[in-house]
């Protein structure tokens, strides 16, 4: 069972294979602490200098006392002294460690997690940056762009067709389903709904007070051949559009009653606050940018094009071991 998945049907029996210090979460802990503790190559270079280092200091503060004994004794010992506070050989090893530990754990506070504190110096030289989209250059939640209204709908407005929408997809925790509630707040009371099933990967699908079949999701689910041939018709009334390069890439919902599609309702990705002022940023300091993402091609091309990525560095449909690769 995946983290974060959800039931929605049958009860199931789980199996606990793993647990304590075998978990994803202790192993992403391991990180942590084994980049905490790690010697970084400056670090190590400051060791190498610091026996040298020191011994050239004890000799200089020794120098610096004959020097004053003679010119004006009283006054030798402080000379050395302050040769040994002003040099400080202790700092050596102590200054880098300290720094890069300290960088690492301000990194931590803002959710980027280090594998290795040697990649701190080298990051200054970065010259390629991969990017994930999802939850990284956008939100999680999706946002409702626009209400479709198709021929079948009759006589229902807009703001009808989304307290309906809303009212059946508070039934599911889809992220879609989530932004159709969030869009539907000032929309008035919710519908009573029976025998509500939700099938996964398809949509949900309720029976209204009348004894009417609605369901709310992909396009085959909620017409069959006559949902994909009303999605289609959609897609065209934005031929226009898309050809002045708005076509709509994002996820769509279809709302049906009894197999007739009566509304598509477009959802649209959040940038991620400070998202495209960091890559614009990165792209005046000359760092190529390349955008990895499992969803769909057109998708994932919108994105780069509001984004300023270039059209050939913005692969879609990358499954995570595509994406480390």
């Amino acid at each position: 069972v995946v983290g974060g998945s959800v039931n929605l049907a049958a009860p199931l029996v789980m199996r606990v294979e793993r647990c304590g210090a075998d978990t994803r979460y202790a192993a992403i802990v391991g990180l942590m602490q084994e980049a905490a503790t790690q010697r970084p190559a400056a670090a190590r270079w400051a060791d190498r200098w610091a026996g040298p280092f020191l011994w050239a200091v004890l000799c200089l503060a020794g120098l610096g006392a004959l020097v004053w004994s003679a010119i004006d004794p009283p006054r030798a010992i402080w000379v050395a002294v302050s040769v040994l506070i002003v040099t400080c050989p202790c700092a050596l090893s102590l200054a880098t460690p300290s720094a890069l530990l300290a960088a690492a754990q301000a990194l931590a506070r803002r959710n980027v997690l280090l594998r290795r504190i040697d990649a701190l110096e080298p990051l200054a030289g970065m010259q390629h940056l991969f990017l994930d989209k999802t939850g990284t250059l956008t939100t999680q939640r999706p946002h409702l762009e626009r209400i479709e209204r198709l021929p079948a709908c009759g006589d229902l407005s807009e703001a009808e067709l989304l307290r309906l929408a809303a009212s059946l997809a508070g039934w599911s925790t889809h992220p879609l389903s989530q932004a159709l509630c969030e869009a539907a707040v000032s929309h008035g009371r919710s519908q009573t709904w029976h025998e509500v099933r939700e099938e996964a990967g398809a949509g949900i699908e309720a029976i209204d007070v009348r004894g009417r079949r609605w369901r709310l999701g992909t396009p085959r689910w909620a017409g069959g051949a006559a949902g994909n041939a009303a999605a289609e018709a959609a897609a065209g009334s934005a031929a226009a559009d898309a050809a002045a390069g708005a076509a709509r890439a994002g996820p769509r919902v279809h709302l049906s009653r009894e197999g007739e599609v009566l509304a598509c309702f477009t959802f649209d990705e959040s940038l991620a606050e400070g998202a495209a002022h960091a890559l614009a940023q990165l792209r005046a300091d000359g760092v190529a940018l390349t955008l990895l993402s499992g969803d769909a091609q057109p998708c994932v091309q919108r994105l780069a094009r509001r984004l300023g990525i270039d059209a050939t560095q913005a692969l879609g449909g990358a499954t995570p071991e595509r994406k480390l690769e």
